[in-house]
């Protein structure tokens, strides 16, 4: 009874340990990434393949088997809402989304990252797809029906993302497609360049409810963020 306990007692100490030192890393990571811009941060991401998966420099919710669902979700809403115009900001490399099909659609894919923009348009460029380096926190965003932004501003600390949300407010963009993950109670801060889940229909940004939202199936982490979603919104109603 007495090596259980002792035993027990090790595995408390080492846990109570671990949380310590993930805590104090992240808060040193968090200090290192304000001192950047987010220019800086991304382009550093994109060379170093932070994001770490094989298929796609930006990450593995941008590898083909990801995003069935979500590809067949934008051709809907495409159809449903009259769209004649994309914005996808950030583009990224542009692994699946050269998959969706944009007949009838001019594209716009934008990103911070100047040496990814300059790939894409040397691979991917044509008549009704380009591509443009463009800040969305701070640059102005050119008119479109629609704007997609996907997997972006979980990445983004609270004051970007509402930097962002008054950027879109400003511009003439129809609709908003974007990540939320709808049963988060919280949305902590973070230094932009890190990582959490956000809930835009939370505080501080306070977003109406969606007029559409998809579940993407997240599979990642154990099914830990299975809400991870597509949301919907008109952008005059933000």
């Amino acid at each position: 009874m007495k090596a259980t306990n002792n035993v027990n007692m090790l595995k408390e100490i080492y846990h109570v340990v671990t949380a310590f030192v993930w805590k104090q890393k992240r808060k040193l990571r968090s200090l290192v990434l304000m001192a950047f811009s987010r220019e800086s941060i991304f382009n550093h991401y994109y060379r170093a393949n932070k994001w770490g998966a094989l298929e796609s420099k930006s990450g593995e919710g941008s590898c083909i088997d990801e995003t069935e669902e979500v590809r067949e979700y934008i051709v809907k809403i495409i159809e449903t809402c009259s769209v004649k115009t994309i914005l996808d900001a950030p583009c990224g490399d542009f692994n699946w989304m050269r998959m969706v099909n944009l007949d009838g659609v001019r594209y716009t894919g934008a990103d911070i990252v100047k040496e990814l923009i300059s790939s894409n348009s040397n691979n991917y460029s044509q008549n009704n797809i380009s591509f443009v380096i463009l800040d969305i926190c701070k640059d102005s965003l050119p008119n479109n029906d629609l704007m997609l932004c996907r997997d972006a501003l979980v990445h983004f600390s609270n004051k970007d993302i509402i930097s962002f949300l008054n950027n879109i407010k400003n511009s003439k963009i129809k609709y908003l497609l974007t990540t939320t993950f709808p049963e988060t109670e919280r949305n902590i801060d973070i230094s932009t360049g890190m990582w959490r889940p956000i809930n835009l229909c939370g505080f501080p940004f306070n977003l109406p409810q969606p007029i559409l939202i998809l579940n993407e199936k997240f599979p990642g982490k154990n099914g830990r963020y299975k809400d991870k979603s597509l949301a919907l919104w008109e952008v005059d109603k933000i």
